[in-house]
């Protein structure tokens, strides 16, 4: 099952969705039978400009680009959704590599759940920090979440695009260099050279009271674990009421799936939600230490015992006649130096 297939694993193209930010890689896209609406902060005209200017992209994939049926933020899908008169009617939403951009991820997650029919699934896919330019950044915590609720925040922060731009690393290999990468990659070959002074003065200069340009970021980083803190730490806060479907992760990817279902779970008793906070936490510190330097070296190592034991076994195996033959002429010597300090001391 390749990541699409993992992403759309409980969606059929006879079920209602919405699709947030698309853009040229449409997962459920009309053409090929999907009742599938798609919600971008562009038009489909503007997608296709911003294609025709990215040099990264084969001018061949402008007629992957659906038309944009719903225009706007995705942290405001309530209220976008709300004036199409469709709240409550969708069976599905899915998202790839679009959450972590979100100004104010409790926001949109409460519109999802007013977007989604009862049982209804949020199926996203979300970059893991430890696999991509977002290595060297530290985790997300939920009084990040929660300012950001508090404040209503519809942009990223100036803070979040300074940490971004300063903490941006790659990874180096073959003379290539890579922006996502696999956690058994030698995480030794990740670095970054940004110029902070650069965006220090960029920061400084930011005027915050009337900002009008939106700088895109990645304004949130997580692990596996550490997303499913944050729900369980909302929900419990009975800021969200999402129950986890499945979370999958392949080790050798940059990302994590998730589905949310939309159908209320009991609440968390508190003596319960101690104890998964703590098992959580726990396994958000093995995640972050299994992808350090000094970790893969140990792997490295702990790998290579058994094959320089068994070369070993092998050679020794090899010399062992010579040695016994060598052991034996050592004994005729050893026997005849015997017999000349007997026959020494004779005389």
């Amino acid at each position: 099952m390749d990541r699409i297939e993992r992403i759309k694993k409980y969606i059929s193209r006879q079920q209602k969705g919405l699709e947030i930010g698309a853009y040229f890689n449409p997962m459920a896209p009309k053409r090929d039978g999907y009742n599938c609406l798609v919600f971008d902060i562009f038009d489909a005209e503007r997608l296709r400009k911003n294609l025709l200017n990215d040099p990264q992209i084969n001018n061949t994939r402008l007629n992957d680009i659906e038309e944009v049926d719903i225009v706007g933020s995705s942290t405001e899908i309530f209220d976008s959704v709300k004036k199409i008169g469709e709240l409550g009617t969708f069976d599905y939403i899915i998202s790839s590599h679009n959450f972590e951009h979100l100004p104010n991820p409790i926001k949109f997650l409460q519109g999802c759940q007013k977007v989604l029919k009862r049982g209804g699934v949020l199926s996203m896919a979300i970059p893991d920090k430890r696999t991509c330019f977002d290595y060297f950044r530290p985790l997300s915590t939920l009084g990040e979440w929660l300012s950001a609720y508090k404040q209503d925040r519809r942009f990223p922060t100036d803070e979040q695009v300074f940490d971004g731009n300063i903490y941006f690393c790659s990874r180096q290999a073959n003379g290539k260099t890579f922006e996502s990468f696999s956690q058994e990659e030698d995480p030794g070959s990740i670095s970054t050279s940004r110029d902070i002074k650069k965006y220090y003065e960029l920061f400084m200069s930011a005027d915050n009271e009337n900002q009008k340009e939106y700088k895109d970021a990645h304004c949130w980083t997580f692990t596996e674990s550490s997303f499913l803190l944050l729900i369980l730490e909302t929900n419990y806060l009975e800021l969200t009421d999402f129950s986890i479907k499945e979370i999958s992760h392949d080790i050798h990817s940059n990302e994590f799936i998730i589905h949310l279902e939309n159908s209320p779970s009991n609440k968390i008793r508190s003596e319960d939600f101690s104890h998964l906070r703590t098992e959580l936490l726990h396994r958000i510190a093995n995640e972050c230490a299994y992808n350090t330097k000094y970790s893969y070296l140990l792997r490295t190592v702990n790998s290579y015992i058994p094959k320089l034991s068994s070369e070993i076994l092998a050679k020794s195996v090899e010399i062992s006649p010579k040695i016994d033959i060598l052991s034996e002429k050592f004994s005729i010597v050893e026997t005849k130096l015997a017999n000349v300090e007997h026959a020494l001391a004779t005389k």
